[in-house]
């Protein structure tokens, strides 16, 4: 073989053992992706990777024409570093018998898994493995899933709405309330079902600019004579994402507007669940809160005191943005383009080998050139 060829031959090896060994890489942009492997009697057959936006979808993939495992076991591994969520997965039409990997207790998992009702599980930097039963007319397994884009809104939703992307200040809207005119307590525990709510004090529609539920959101109020008691039901906020979630209520003082926030890692004024309510078929936030008098600045109460009161809520849910020039990117969702064909296990190791041993073979082919040429 001549010396030529045998560069080309050492450039074109090289070349495949780089694509075998770099890590993925994913279409449009996006943060990240699913990875989808089947167990057959050949080992884990690699099905496919895919690429969501913000908002659940519905993606297909094909199922390798092999002998599947009793049970059919799938892996879905996440690859990424946003906030990825899973409503359903179908081995044809049927939902997974059992889970492994899920934060989630297996029972609520199994419940999130088997209907797509946006009752989410958390699929963060996680290999989730499902289990179903042979299925021989099973041709593809389908995944509704959503993968958060880098960069969200932080703009949270306001009630009265048209207080949404403005500065909260006394002169913005209001609710009233009269002491007095709704008598009770909470207890904070982050749960409402067992809660004597009443009739809401306030309900608003909550549309979603981040693919969570667009849907009603749900305030209560009372008072016990000595502290002001809110519940919020968020029910547009179907993710848990600990830090980021809030709520806030605003009071007119006398000494001006005060802003009192729940959250997980501040609960001085309330507390934070994510719950199961009538508000919604699928777990949310909810938030307690319990305002002392004094903090209002109400020191004693008389006959139809009335505080005017608005609120805030954020959980990465928030509402759209109004200017398209100002919309966020968001990746284009879809099964991705590199390396997306099914393919078994052992194809970029083996490609891997060969490429090392034509590396070896025609460097020792153009050394040995070398030194003929030099004697």
């Amino acid at each position: 073989m001549k010396t030529l060829h045998l560069r080309a031959l050492l450039v074109a090896a090289v070349l495949l053992l780089v694509l075998t060994l770099l890590p993925p890489v994913w279409a449009g942009g996006a943060p990240g992706y699913y990875q989808v492997s089947v167990l057959t009697d050949l080992g884990w057959w690699n099905a496919g990777r895919l690429v969501y936006g913000q908002d659940l979808i519905e993606h297909h993939l094909g199922l390798p024409r092999l002998p599947l495992a009793d049970p059919v076991r799938v892996r879905v591994t996440h690859k990424g570093n946003t906030a990825t969520h899973i409503d359903t997965v179908r081995l044809g039409d049927q939902v997974p018998a059992a889970v492994d990997g899920a934060v989630e207790p297996h029972d609520i998992a199994l419940k999130k898994l088997a209907d797509h009702d946006y009752d989410l599980i958390d699929a963060k930097g996680r290999t989730l493995e499902f289990a179903f039963a042979p299925d021989p007319e099973a041709t593809y397994l389908a995944l509704v899933a959503r993968i958060e884009p880098k960069v969200i809104s932080d703009i949270p939703f306001r009630f009265p709405l048209e207080n949404v992307g403005t500065e909260m200040t006394t002169s913005s809207a209001f609710y009233k309330y009269e002491l007095g005119t709704r008598p009770g307590a909470l207890t904070l525990d982050g749960e409402l079902v067992d809660e004597d709510l009443g009739e809401p004090f306030f309900k608003e529609f909550s549309e979603s600019g981040t693919g969570h539920p667009s849907t009603d959101t749900y305030g209560y109020v009372m008072d016990d004579g000595e502290h002001l008691h809110v519940a919020i039901d968020f029910a547009g906020d179907n993710t848990m994402d600990g830090d980021k979630d809030y709520t806030a209520v605003y009071a007119v003082t006398p000494s001006g507007l005060r802003r009192f926030e729940a959250s997980v890692p501040n609960q001085t004024w309330g507390t934070p669940g994510f719950t199961y309510t009538d508000a919604a078929v699928y777990q949310h936030k909810v938030y307690e809160y319990r305002i002392p008098f004094a903090d209002l600045g109400i020191h004693r109460t008389p006959n139809h005191h009335t505080v005017s009161l608005a609120f805030e809520a954020y959980g990465t849910d928030a509402p759209p943005i109004p200017d398209p020039e100002d919309r966020l990117d968001e990746p284009v969702g879809g099964q991705t383009v590199p390396f997306s064909i099914p393919r078994p296990h052992w194809l970029r190791p083996a490609l891997a080998t060969l490429g090392s041993a034509v590396i070896v073979f025609t460097t020792t082919a153009l050394l040995r050139r070398r030194k003929h040429r030099n004697t």
